[in-house]
């Protein structure tokens, strides 16, 4: 009788024992799971962030090319501007010339 009691509450055990272990097992198979997922999303983030550091590279050297094309626009309107401003100061220079000399 005590051997069949003693029988019982090792059964009752090992079946606590199975049941707390095919838990243990549901639960590390969703951190597994889990853990997949976030390696996923950190690969696709790393890979975006690639991308991004890839499109950033070229926008800027975009960026600096439209720059110098902006300054080489800046000068040539300038020394257009010097050239007009020049020509006008000659067309006065030589009007001034033309009404002093038919005075004197």
């Amino acid at each position: 009788n005590q051997l069949r009691e003693k029988a019982t509450r090792l059964e009752e055990t090992n079946a606590t024992v199975i049941r707390e272990r095919r838990e243990r097992l549901v639960e590390l198979k969703r951190a597994t799971e889990e853990k997949k997922e976030v390696t996923r999303t950190v690969e696709a983030l790393t890979s975006s962030t690639g991308n991004l550091c890839t499109e950033n590279k070229v926008l800027r050297q975009c960026l600096q090319e439209k720059n110098e094309t902006i300054l080489l626009l800046d000068t040539k309107l300038a020394l257009k501007g010097d050239k007009k401003r020049q020509a006008e100061l000659h067309f006065k220079q030589q009007r001034i010339l033309a009404l002093y000399h038919a005075k004197h």
